[in-house]
């Protein structure tokens, strides 16, 4: 008999063996460029930018609002608190995971008392009433068992099962830090924004105070015979469209106020609890680097590229599911029991027993599970591809239109410089005589669309520099994350694909 079982379980595990042949998985391939494309003359990077840390790239703006309001969102922000207790859940879960695999057991304890009656009786001489008679007893009894499952790990599932719990949680830390990072990027593109619509703004202001002072210097020369009626009429049409542009930009403006107090966790303050100054200054260019930089640099990569190893860990898993399964079952108990107040007897034992599991109406289900798992794998290499290339995309766009920007501002500088020394001497013009209305009015509204399209691209520079530092990957610390890792035993670059080796079964 002994012999037969041992044959049985030798033809199942190699069945189970020729079940997994033929498995193979494609790691993951990402072709990126040797550098970002280049569009004319790419603006020269300041100095040290170099050596420019971006974990904290809003601090190389040396902007003291920016850098208060970022830390704020960072730390009391609805998705900035959202997103710190989703990781202390995969926290969680992870400890949860790899506690599964430990030794399993439970201890159980009962106390029991019973009461017993015997009555027995016969019937006497002719049928009559015979004698009855009865016995009572109570006894006690008291059981303490401990046990214990503990799955012997032959084929390695535990330190698979362990590397999957664990890169889920690194998914899950990454998946954080992108968060994190939208938020900083939020804050910053609001900011800039908000001091975009302040500077529009003020601009309006200017050319409404401009349209006031030209409809008074047409009024004056209609007042003198000078001028017709009608020239007086237009200027004023004029004026109550810069009136009109001034009340939409006061709105847009307190508007992106009211966003920015919500980004910043204070959504329920007035929105002139945070002050936007109408200031723009040049942007700062993100330092040089390089596409294969993305991999390592954009969390979104490194979650996928986590997303892979534990996939593939999935599928070993079900593997091993092939496989006879074989658990130590340790246990030990203590019993005791009384009758009648009599002297307890007690009684203690220990026990040692081996169990093996093979899967054999089930091979059919666990087959397919890999099918299932295999397919997940190949899911994941897809859009750790994917997330790469979109990266490379995202970073190459937001530096190309960076460096366009930064050119346009110092065209439109000397434009509306031009512009303005026009309008001054048309201005002195029209009040000699010399020139017609029309002119004048050119001359000013020429200005006016350059000033306007300089604060404009100002505004979008600052919002575009803030895009390329997300886009790059800038705003958290790789190597905190590498050193936490470290402390957990494990390290993050040994398994995660790159461009040129992906995880492998």
């Amino acid at each position: 008999m002994d012999g037969l079982k041992t044959s049985v379980a030798m033809a199942l595990t190699a069945a189970t063996v020729a079940g997994c042949a033929g498995i193979d998985r494609t790691p993951p391939a990402v072709a990126l460029p040797a550098s970002y494309t280049q569009s004319g003359a790419a603006p020269a990077a300041g100095a040290g930018a170099a050596a420019m840390s971006i974990d904290a790239w809003w601090l190389s703006f040396n902007d003291p609002q920016l850098n208060e309001l970022v830390a704020l969102a960072l730390r009391a922000s609805p998705d900035a608190r959202s997103a710190e207790a989703a990781l202390a859940e995969a926290a969680a879960t992870r400890r949860q995971n790899i506690r599964s695999l430990w030794p399993q057991g439970s201890l159980t304890g009962g106390v029991q008392t019973r009461d017993t009656s015997i009555i027995s009786g016969a019937a006497g001489q002719g049928g009559q009433p015979g004698g009855f008679g009865a016995f009572e007893g109570r006894s006690e009894s008291e059981t303490l068992n401990l046990n214990v499952s503990w799955e012997l790990d032959l084929l390695g599932r535990s330190a698979i099962a362990g590397v999957v719990a664990r890169e889920d949680f690194t998914a899950a830390r990454f998946r954080y830090e992108a968060t994190r990072i939208s938020i900083a990027a939020a804050v910053a593109d609001g900011v800039f924004a908000a001091r975009g619509l302040a500077s529009q703004l003020q601009d309006a202001e200017e050319t409404r105070r401009i349209q006031q002072s030209v409809y008074e210097i047409v009024s004056a020369r209609v007042d003198a015979g000078l001028s017709a009626q009608t020239d007086a009429d237009r200027v004023r049409a004029d004026l109550l469209q810069s009136e009109a542009e001034v009340d939409r930009l006061t709105a847009d403006f307190a508007a992106a106020r009211r966003s920015l107090l919500v980004l910043i966790g204070r959504g329920g303050e007035p929105t002139d609890a945070v002050a936007i100054s109408a200031d723009l200054y040049a942007p700062v260019m993100p330092p040089s680097t390089l596409p294969s930089d993305l991999l390592s640099r954009r969390p979104d990569v490194r979650e996928a590229a986590a997303r892979v190893v534990a996939s593939a860990g999935a599928v070993k898993l079900s593997e091993r599911a092939l496989f006879p399964t074989f658990t130590l079952q340790p246990g030990a108990g203590l019993s005791g029991s009384s009758f009648d107040g009599t002297g307890a007897a007690t009684t203690g034992f220990w026990f040692l027993g081996v169990g093996l599991s093979t899967p054999v109406l089930d091979l059919p289900r666990l087959l397919a599970q890999i099918d299932v798992r295999s397919a997940r794998f190949d899911q994941a290499v897809i859009a750790y591809e994917k997330t790469a290339v979109e990266a490379l995309s995202e970073a190459d766009q937001a530096l190309l239109r960076l460096a366009a920007d930064v050119r346009r501002e110092r065209k439109l500088s000397e434009a509306e410089r031009q512009a303005r020394a026009l309008f001054d001497a048309k201005t002195a013009l029209y009040q000699a005589g010399v020139d017609d209305l029309q002119d004048f009015l050119d001359a000013e509204r020429t200005w006016r669309l350059a000033r306007t399209n300089l604060v404009n691209v100002r505004a979008t520079a600052l919002r575009r520099s803030v895009a390329a530092f997300k886009a790059i990957g800038g705003g958290w610390t790789p190597e905190a994350l590498a050193q936490s890792a470290a402390d957990s035993g494990r390290n993050p670059d040994v398994s995660s694909p790159t461009p040129a080796q992906g995880s492998q079964r």
